[in-house]
């Protein structure tokens, strides 16, 4: 019997209405992908004295783009994007069921501060039994420490355990490889061959968790 169930957070509950580095990365002019773009900006060393939408700009600084206007632009595309996050129909809804249910909710999440502020306000309070998120304790999925932590804090079995995320190497197979359960959503019909579950909808999660 499934016990705890640990959801990632974006995509997965939630979104911004657009895709803050799709948009970042045409407003930036930089010739290269959009997987190279979050590739190369993942391995710029942060800096502790910015904020996090300082963070973001000065990354994007460093990776070549000098225009002070084109950054002036793309930091208030963070603050646009910041300031349209929502959650999907179908996530409170399933939340609630859920917890009524008496199943113990978990998000294991890699996001900064501010928009992990940002998007927990449109949660009820107390709706989650235990956060893990990436900016509070310095480790990001798939590192399968963060993960580690859930099991530290409740001592269940790994197959009383489903993780559910829109991602197969963020979410699925570091999961798997704990022995969890495992589910992939996605909803425009994409298919994991790594999941235990494939959903459309997290509603989908109120019989697989019966």
């Amino acid at each position: 019997m499934i016990k705890v169930i640990a959801f990632d957070m974006w995509q997965t509950l939630g979104t911004y209405k657009f895709n803050l580095l799709e948009e970042a990365l045409k407003l930036s002019g930089l010739n290269m992908s959009l997987e190279e773009f979050i590739h190369q900006k993942g391995k710029i060393k942060i800096r502790k004295d910015l904020d996090d939408k300082g963070r973001f700009v000065d990354k994007i600084r460093q990776l070549g783009v000098t225009d002070d206007s084109k950054l002036q632009k793309i930091e208030e595309l963070y603050i646009d994007a910041h300031e349209s996050i929502f959650l999907y129909n179908d996530a409170l809804e399933t939340l609630n069921g859920l917890k009524k249910r008496g199943k113990i909710l978990v998000i294991i999440t890699n996001v900064d501060a501010y928009a992990h502020n940002k998007i927990m306000k449109l949660f009820p309070r107390e709706l989650f039994d235990f956060i893990l998120a990436s900016h509070e304790i310095g480790i990001k999925k798939p590192d399968k420490r963060i993960f580690l932590k859930l099991i530290e804090k409740f001592p269940v079995r790994s197959e009383e355990i489903l993780m559910v995320g829109d991602s197969d190497e963020m979410d699925i197979k570091p999961a798997k490889l704990l022995g969890w359960k495992t589910a992939f959503i996605s909803r425009n019909n994409k298919k994991s061959k790594y999941a235990d579950y494939n959903l459309t909808s997290l509603r989908d999660l109120l019989q697989i968790a019966e």
